[in-house]
């Protein structure tokens, strides 16, 4: 019996975007109720996703001397599961066969099985093309488990379908295995089969119908290699009352499913977590995610950019937000937030300004209530540094209404603490410090076309103003919807890998080229590409938080992800399990 749970729980890991030859898949074979559901679109696929990804092949290429040593330890411990192959008299072609077919996985009610109270696992696999052979050995399988742990085996029919069920004379537990229709279902609980079959007939909301999973998938877009649905309704009467009062006061409820994503759209991977509700969210997620970036503050930064991020934030509703949210937390959590949270702004106050919380100067105290009133977009942006001065500096951008009474305050706080300078600048009345600690610093800023803006260095804020007052080459020029691509976000953040490969890529292979070569054991130097080639490969890195009227979008675009990890350790399963190589 531990044998055959063995193979159930393997197959559930090693389990989709294949379409069998009905317009169903095996998302149709899991029920909506399911605690957990999981879909996984088979070797074939990621073999496919990762055959569009350049990062892919160059990664295959360098460290094809460290792939070949990886296979050759994969071959040395696969004895241990050839031998439960052997046993079930399966061979490694239709094992292999089984992991290639799309399929989907689902956790459901507590079942007794060796009288260990467990989760029920279905497991449902597209045998389109296929089917014969893969029920043949499935059916030989469970043949010899029966003669070899000396199992009752029952047999039903259903229909269409016919389910074949292994139990104990003497434990509880059964094991499950059911077919129809270019459909493998194997489980650990003979009911959960049978739901699963009512969801296939349609008699049982299925997984496929969900909102949640609709929504994750047609935003993930691209070829989806893994995806989950967790459905917090089935525990959130499980949850105390109080729940609902936190839940209230982030504006995401418990009784919403979440969807999380792993994916390939051409040359980059896509990940994405989708918190599906019921209405839009408010509270806390609204008062930080008012509505979408515009990206106006684009004109200020330098065309060679390479970190690039925004966002609008209702600074007043996240104060009343964060104060609710507070009062919902349970007395001796709210108390010991509260300690640290002074403790730590006590610190940095003390670190930086020399002021403690309780004994705030009048002006501070001016900066604090015009922040807590503020509202608007926020834009942060990093230029390339350069290989003579690779000091990143940093460059703000705040779109207030308020802007010159913030920048007022600033100056207020910071005039008797510090010793303050101003000079004028293109129009521009620009306020700055000197700070000499090895590091060349001049924190700075001013107000200009009723725009706060404030920089690391004072010459990067000079640049920003002549780059916006002569309309100098900007990120604007690019275009804000070709920055967050897929994403329509209300926060965003953009790495521009591309433009750092292209700054700094001569100088890290030459790095590269003259370390020792134990420290690059297992890479292949000489395959590595030229920058104008690496360019072709690669992709920038796209972050994206998007608030609508169906929850909350959580998107991230990068050409290395977990989405391009899992098309790559696909690949390398399916060329581990493939007879010509063994």
């Amino acid at each position: 019996m531990t044998t055959c749970l063995s193979l159930a729980v393997a197959l559930s890991i090693l389990g989709p975007d294949g379409t069998p030859r009905c317009d169903r898949t095996p998302a149709h074979a899991i029920p909506a109720a399911s605690y957990v559901a999981l879909e996984f679109a088979g070797l074939d696929a990621c073999r496919e996703a990762a055959g569009s990804l350049g990062i892919a092949s160059l990664i295959e290429t360098v460290a094809a001397p460290a792939r070949r040593e990886l296979m050759r330890e994969l071959r040395g411990e696969w004895r241990h599961v050839e031998d439960v192959l052997e046993r079930l008299e399966l061979d490694r072609s239709t094992l292999r066969e089984l992991i290639r077919s799309p399929m989907a996985v689902g956790v459901s009610r507590l079942t007794f099985f060796a009288d260990i109270a467990m989760p029920s696992i279905a497991i449902a696999i597209d045998t389109s093309d296929r089917e014969q052979r893969l029920v043949s050995a499935i059916k030989s399988a469970l043949g010899n488990l029966q003669r070899a742990r000396s199992l009752e085996l029952e047999d039903r029919r259903r229909g269409e379908s016919t389910t074949w069920i292994l139990s104990h004379p003497r434990k509880n537990g059964r094991i499950a295995a059911a077919w129809t229709d270019d459909l493998l279902l194997l489980s650990n609980s003979p009911r959960y089969v049978r739901e699963c079959l009512e969801a296939w007939e349609g008699d049982r909301k299925n997984l496929a119908g969900l909102d949640a999973r609709e929504h994750g998938r047609e935003t993930l877009g691209g070829n989806v290699l893994l995806s989950a649905v967790l459905n917090l309704d089935a525990v959130s009467g499980l949850l105390p009352y109080e729940v609902d009062d936190v839940a209230d006061a982030l504006g995401v409820r418990p009784d919403d499913r979440v969807f999380v994503g792993l994916g390939v759209d051409g040359k980059v991977s896509r990940e994405l977590v989708h918190v599906h509700t019921r209405r839009a969210p408010k509270g806390l997620a609204e008062a930080m995610l008012p509505g979408r970036v515009r990206g106006k503050a684009a004109a200020y930064c330098a065309p060679e950019t390479l970190v690039y991020g925004a966002g609008r934030i209702d600074v007043e509703a996240v104060g009343k937000a964060a104060h609710r949210l507070m009062q919902a937390l349970p007395t001796e959590a709210r108390h010991e937030v509260q300690r640290e949270l002074g403790r730590e702004i006590t610190r940095e106050l003390r670190r930086e300004l020399g002021v403690d919380l309780g004994e705030l100067p009048p002006e501070f105290e001016h900066l604090f209530a015009e922040l807590s009133e503020s509202e608007g977009e926020w834009t942060f942006a990093v230029p390339t540094p350069s290989l003579r001065s690779p000091i990143p500096h940093g460059l703000l951008v705040f779109e207030f209404e308020d802007a010159n009474d913030l920048a007022d305050a600033v100056h207020g706080a910071l005039a008797k603490s510090t010793r303050l300078k101003k000079i004028e600048f293109r129009g521009a009345e620009l306020h700055y410090l000197k700070i000499s600690n090895g590091v060349r610093l001049s924190p700075s800023f001013c107000v200009h076309d009723g725009v706060l803006l404030a920089a690391s260095d004072l010459r990067v804020l000079k640049s920003a103003l002549v780059r916006k007052i002569e309309d100098k080459p900007s990120l604007a020029d690019e275009g804000f919807e070709t920055r967050i691509g897929s994403v329509k976000p209300s926060m965003f953040l953009s790495v521009r890998l591309r433009e750092a490969i292209e700054t700094y890529w001569p100088l890290v292979y030459s790095l590269a080229s003259s370390a020792p070569e134990e420290e690059l054991e297992g890479l292949d130097l000489d395959a590595v590409p030229e920058a104008d080639e690496m360019l072709d490969r690669m992709a920038d890195m796209k972050l994206g938080i998007a608030r609508h009227k169906r929850g909350l979008d959580f998107v991230c675009e990068s050409p290395v992800g977990l989405g391009a990890v899992l098309a790559v350790l696909g690949q390398t399963v399916d060329e581990f399990l493939s007879p010509k190589l063994n």
